[in-house]
């Protein structure tokens, strides 16, 4: 997944010449599957302008001095977006302060945990699934994600102002993030999403030789009342009409 990010620039009025940045999360645990949208969206002045009116007049309401001088949108991806202290002085940790678990001590704060400006989590399940657990189920939790992430292949390349993501999918990531769709309804909209990602963006398909008419026929399958009951009826009775051969065969 990743996660679309609204930053302000601002100056530091205790500091001569120093200046910090905040970030907000807008969009929250995207699929790759929509990552071409997302790649467009974050060029759109028009919600950058959104956001700047927006928290200008969240700013207004508060009494607070505004002192931004740079505004942008940006795609973070899942490493960097939490990315722990843990992680960052594996040595020197100490641990976090307060009841934070030591998985949400994030090292860049991009509103996380907040709904602030927020205008879509993708999987909010996925953002509060620790609220009445006991500590190991969310050990557990952690374990299976770090499971999950390590069939994705994802890297970055940072070119001055533009910042460009690019996924592979090979066949085990493509399978895991299938998986993860719970009805036919939405596995039928996944195949529809990557096939158009893949005619839209072929290279990130580099690590896996599916085709388009392969995308078809599987939208075309999972469409159906009941999925594959046909074909794997059209199976075993192949199957079996092989066997009637070969012990025909075998008794000659």
């Amino acid at each position: 997944m990743f996660h679309l990010i609204y930053t302000r620039s601002n100056y530091d009025m205790e500091s001569i010449g120093g200046h910090f940045e905040s970030h907000i999360t807008l969009y929250r645990n995207i699929p790759y599957s929509e990552l071409s949208k997302f790649l467009e969206m974050q060029k759109d002045p028009e919600l950058l302008k959104e956001c700047d009116t927006r928290y200008f007049e969240y700013q207004k309401e508060k009494g607070i001095t505004d002192t931004c001088f740079h505004s942008e949108i940006s795609i973070v991806d899942d490493e960097e977006y939490f990315k722990t202290y843990k992680y960052v002085y594996r040595s020197s940790y100490n641990g976090p302060s307060g009841l934070i678990p030591e998985e949400e001590d994030y090292f860049m704060e991009y509103g996380q945990k907040s709904n602030f400006m927020l205008i879509h989590d993708y999987n909010p399940n996925y953002t509060w699934f620790g609220k009445d657990w006991t500590q190991e189920m969310i050990n557990a939790e952690y374990e299976r994600r770090a499971l999950d992430n390590s069939a994705r292949v994802w890297y970055y390349k940072l070119n001055w102002k533009d910042y460009i993501m690019e996924g592979v999918y090979n066949k085990e990531n493509l399978f895991a993030e299938f998986a993860m769709q719970k009805t036919n309804k939405q596995k039928v909209k996944f195949l529809q999403d990557m096939k158009q990602l893949k005619k839209d963006q072929p290279s990130m398909f580099r690590g896996t030789k599916i085709s388009q008419k392969q995308f078809d026929n599987l939208i075309t399958e999972w469409s159906k009342d009941k999925p594959w009951v046909e074909i794997n009826r059209q199976i075993k009775q192949a199957q079996k009409h092989q066997d009637d051969v070969d012990n025909v065969l075998n008794n000659d």
